[in-house]
């Protein structure tokens, strides 16, 4: 579907396996998969803010988007919240 080809295309340019690597053009097809309800996207990029990883770091934003990970069913959101709540102490 529409929104797990997005997902790769968001993965493959945070990698840089699809071309060369580039942070903003995986946020932006992030964004775009989460707009159609994909809970991986929405999980990989609230680990980005989380870590600071090629994005400023913001634990606000990391908490919404695991949220949203978790509403859309990713089996990893819960885990990677936990792990968020943890280290803002």
């Amino acid at each position: 579907g529409v929104k797990e080809a997005e997902h790769c295309i968001a993965l493959g340019y945070k990698e840089g396996s699809i071309a060369e690597k580039s942070i903003e053009l995986a946020v932006l097809w992030y964004e775009k998969a989460i707009s159609h309800r994909n809970g991986m996207s929405a999980n990989n990029l609230a680990l980005m803010y989380m870590n600071g990883e090629g994005v400023v770091k913001n634990f606000k934003q990391a908490e919404q988007l695991f949220l949203c990970a978790l509403n859309y069913g990713d089996p990893n959101a819960m885990d990677n919240l936990v792990s968020l709540y943890l280290a803002s102490g």
